[in-house]
């Protein structure tokens, strides 16, 4: 095999001294990655070492390759070399491409160390960045307010309040306090371009020295939700007044139409008890007595109670009518639905009133369908449009209440219909 001597001129022995060069310069540059990590005196020394031997393998190449008696031949000249030198020329060049490949797969441990170191341990400056990338604003200063820390969020921040970003942190925090409002042991302000800030200070010890953190998170989307519910709370409360006031004026309301609906009965009954008293002055000989007694004897006891009169239902009611000389026809089936059995004796009874006392009649046609009924009379048709006032009105409110419809017709000729 040839020594080094031999093809050190060669391109194979450039090739070799490029490499040397090469892992030299690496090596160095291990060494200050190492130096700067700080990882202790024996990786330092292991990275020198290795550097030392990339260094004294391309001197020994690059003195050998030194070969001036080769310009200086024909003047005589030949150059003596140290004995070093001339042993490692005389050296298999495999020998010295294997100590290089060996200082190749070293010098890639020692990357492999140091990334792994870095990963493992946090520099200064990826400290540094990762504050930066927090999205809450850190501020740590000394005692004396001179900023030591300052991510990219507190420096906007900072500006925005002091108008600097080189403002200390005691001018940071007069501002916030000055125009924050204070919620607890922090403040919330608002800047102009509409962010809500909640800031807060606290104090640190580290390594027996003081530092001040001032803190600012951006909550401006938790305020605009709380002002949000603030305003939905305020319209539930409003709602809720205006409920009790409404539950309020409809009791108000219940006990005016009972004591309407009673008055109205009241009323009927008097106006029966006026008419069967005329009707019996004109014709004794056709009243029931027993019927005027009843009649008498109820309305004693509305006016006494001042309450609604007992209901009365279709069988009833006949014989209210037949008390002051209606004669009532029924065509049809009456209701089984006892609210509407009770429905449809109200509107005998009061049909049956005003026959005699408007109409100047003296009989009811009834004629029930399957779900509505209609009541005519054989006196005089109304004057003009029927205003429901008094037992009709009554009655009206009544046929609501069992989920009915009352309507009314003047021409050709009196109608009452409820369906």
């Amino acid at each position: 095999m040839k020594t080094i001597s031999e093809i050190l001129m060669q391109p194979l022995g450039i090739g070799l001294r490029l490499a040397a060069m090469l892992l030299m310069i690496g090596s160095l540059c291990v060494l200050l990655l190492t130096v700067s990590q700080r990882r202790g005196a024996l990786p330092i020394l292991l990275c020198a070492i290795h550097a030392l031997f990339d260094l004294c393998l391309l001197t020994l190449l690059l003195d050998g390759a030194y070969r001036i008696d080769y310009l200086l031949e024909y003047a005589g000249y030949t150059r003596a070399y140290p004995p070093v030198v001339l042993w490692t020329m005389g050296l298999p060049y495999a020998a010295v491409a294997a100590a290089e490949g060996t200082s190749f797969l070293l010098l890639l441990l020692h990357v492999y160390r140091i990334l792994r170191f870095a990963r493992n341990h946090p520099t200064v400056q990826s400290v540094k960045q990762t504050v930066d990338l927090l999205p809450t604003a850190i501020c740590i200063s000394d005692e004396s307010g001179l900023i030591l820390l300052s991510n990219l969020k507190m420096n906007e921040y900072l500006r925005a309040l002091t108008g600097s970003i080189y403002s200390g942190a005691d001018a940071l925090w007069q501002a916030i306090t000055e125009r924050g409002a204070r919620q607890g042991e922090q403040y919330l302000l608002r800047l102009e371009d509409g962010t809500t800030l909640l800031a807060g200070r606290t104090e640190l010890t580290m390594d027996g020295q003081t530092r001040v953190q001032i803190t600012c998170e951006d909550v401006t989307e938790q305020y605009r939700k709380t002002a949000e519910m603030n305003e939905k709370n305020e319209r539930l409360k409003e709602l809720q007044l205006r409920l009790k006031r409404y539950r309020q004026e409809q009791a108000e309301l219940v006990v005016r139409q009972e004591l309407l609906a009673a008055r109205t009965t009241v009323h009927d009954q008097l106006g029966s008890v006026l008419l069967m008293g005329k009707y019996h002055l004109e014709h004794p000989e056709r009243t029931d007595p027993k019927t005027l007694r009843l009649l008498l004897e109820q309305l004693n006891v509305s006016l006494r109670s001042e309450t609604e009169a007992q209901e009365q239902d279709v069988d009833a009611a006949l014989q209210t009518a037949a008390g002051f000389g209606v004669e009532v026809s029924i065509t049809g089936t009456p209701p089984r639905d006892r609210a509407l059995r009770l429905l449809l004796g109200q509107a005998i009874a009061e049909c049956a009133v005003n026959t005699v006392k408007h109409a100047h009649g003296s009989r009811l046609q009834v004629v029930i369908h399957e779900d509505s009924f209609e009541i005519t009379n054989d006196g005089m048709p109304p004057e003009g449009e029927i205003v429901p006032s008094g037992g009709l009105q009554s009655l009206r409110l009544a046929a609501a209440n069992a989920g009915c419809r009352m309507e009314l017709e003047s021409a050709p000729r009196f109608r009452l219909i409820i369906l």
